[in-house]
């Protein structure tokens, strides 16, 4: 998001955590996209027990129907296990406005300094995209979502998987807003013929490209494992799923296409 680079991280006990925060940054979370929220709370945690601040508190309101005013109790616990409950703390009025709805905000001071925000980064509907943001993939197991801005997704050969155990990454609408781009150059440094206007080199060799369902499958083997381009499952060592895309089941011209419309770098 612009010029800083953040990390998001969906863990498996249903946290997320979010790298590279800075002084500023705005942190969104959706609720739900129906009637029935996914939850209904929220807490904030800082990783390394530090203390930070929050404050500007907003909300998003998908509809026309007119104003909305919601009210949240706060709870504020220190390290020591303090803590400070303040019903009705947070207050916020949304005027009747669709283009988006304007937020008057008003909170408390506070005194307490709680944990930290771990959760998505949210851009805002007036916030100029000058650069792409730049997500890293890392050796976890990596659910990444696109923003509505231009996003380069970038994996790096000390995160990738090993043959037998390929890493497995996801990615959540790619493409389906702004000009995202699969950055796999660090994995590919063993590439001697990247592609000409007429061809894909011997890419092929290292990348297949496949549909799964409704699911595009980019299988990686970083060492050239695709003789003559044929596909092998035993040289994978990375995969990244890109939901709800369809390039095709023909990997050499998924590979022509990602190449010619700038959405895959190689070199």
């Amino acid at each position: 998001m612009g010029s800083n680079l953040y990390t998001v991280t969906f863990n498996a006990n249903g946290t997320v955590n979010v790298a590279g925060i800075v002084q500023g940054a705005s942190i969104g979370v959706i609720v739900g996209d129906g009637a029935t929220p996914s939850f209904d709370s929220v807490e904030y945690h800082h990783v390394d027990g530090s203390t930070f601040k929050l404050g500007d508190f907003g909300a998003l309101f998908p509809s026309t129907a007119g104003a909305a005013s919601f009210d949240f109790d706060l709870v504020l616990t220190d390290a020591d296990g303090d803590t400070v409950d303040i019903p009705g703390g947070i207050v916020i009025n949304l005027d009747a406005d669709p283009n988006p709805p304007a937020m008057n905000l008003t909170a408390p001071a506070v005194q307490e300094e709680p944990a930290a925000a771990l959760a998505e980064p949210v851009v805002t509907e007036d916030e100029e995209a000058v650069e792409p943001a730049v997500q890293m993939a890392t050796d976890e197991t990596d659910a990444l979502i696109a923003t509505s801005g231009d996003d380069v997704f970038a994996w790096e050969l000390a995160d990738l998987g090993t043959v037998g155990a390929p890493g497995t990454d996801t990615i959540q609408f790619f493409g389906s807003e702004g000009n995202d781009v699969l950055d796999l150059s660090d994995l590919l440094t063993d590439v001697k013929n990247n592609g000409t206007a007429d061809g894909i080199g011997d890419l092929e060799e290292f990348l297949n490209v496949s549909l799964d369902g409704t699911d595009t499958v980019v299988s990686i083997s970083s060492t050239g494992g695709f003789v003559d381009g044929v596909y092998d499952a035993s040289a994978v060592d990375q995969t990244i799923t890109l939901l709800d895309v369809d390039f095709g089941n023909d990997s050499a011209a998924a590979i022509k296409s990602m190449l010619d419309s700038g959405q895959l770098i190689t070199d």
